[in-house]
């Protein structure tokens, strides 16, 4: 039961809230994680104005970072949030390798 919220089918979807309340019987809150990514477009100017009327002009920017961001169901354990990036060894680090810097 994983992805995009266009992609569900709503007739099944009782049916499979059920079975996994079922499946999680057993366990408890504290042991039931739940690990989601969001992403912040750090670069993409404002399309709307305060008044609401259309920005006209440039081409949107898509660069971006993506944050995992991770917690169990009753709250007591929440992660810090986790940097997902594409290079392996991005240019703004210098020389320095990723465990230098505190992440993996």
């Amino acid at each position: 039961m994983h992805g995009e919220g266009g992609s569900v089918n709503s007739a099944a979807l009782p049916a499979q809230i059920a079975d996994l309340k079922r499946r999680l019987q057993g366990y408890r809150l504290a042991d039931i994680y739940n690990m989601d990514e969001t992403g912040l477009f750090y670069k993409l100017a404002p399309d709307k104005t305060i008044a609401s009327r259309q920005i006209e002009g440039a081409k949107k920017s898509k660069v971006r970072v993506t944050v995992a961001l991770t917690s169990n169901a009753d709250g007591s354990d929440m992660r810090e949030p986790f940097i997902i990036g594409h290079a392996n060894k991005p240019r703004c680090f210098k020389k320095k390798s990723g465990s230098d810097l505190g992440f993996y």
